[in-house]
């Protein structure tokens, strides 16, 4: 998956603990996973990309990372990756987020692209 980051570095915000987060061009997921740590149990990531092949590759590291936050003690928060530009997020986020909304929205070295 590291060959597959693109990435500037992640700059996320302190007290993630249990919120929903939207990462807006996740690609791979590495910043997806990290976040889902930091979010914990009772917390929700979702990632948005328009490339197929990259999220893939995003939903073929979920059990790997989750079983490597469990076996580090690590609580991992539940995650999801969608497909669909930017553009449409709030169209995008599964039914729960579109209800009761997002608490943090984060983009590493996207929006600056488009």
């Amino acid at each position: 998956m590291i060959a597959k980051y693109y990435g500037c570095g992640i700059c996320i915000p302190d007290c993630l603990e249990g919120r929903k987060v939207v990462d807006l061009g996740s690609g791979s997921g590495r910043d997806v996973f990290i976040i889902s740590q930091l979010v914990g149990d009772k917390g929700k990531v979702v990632g948005v990309d328009m490339t197929a092949e990259q999220l893939k590759v995003a939903r073929e590291g979920v059990s790997h990372h989750e079983s490597k936050a469990s076996e580090k003690g690590l609580s991992f928060g539940s995650v999801d990756f969608v497909e669909g530009y930017i553009e449409d997020f709030n169209k995008l986020l599964p039914e729960d987020m579109k209800d009761e909304g997002v608490d943090v929205v984060v983009s590493n070295c996207v929006i600056n692209l488009r």
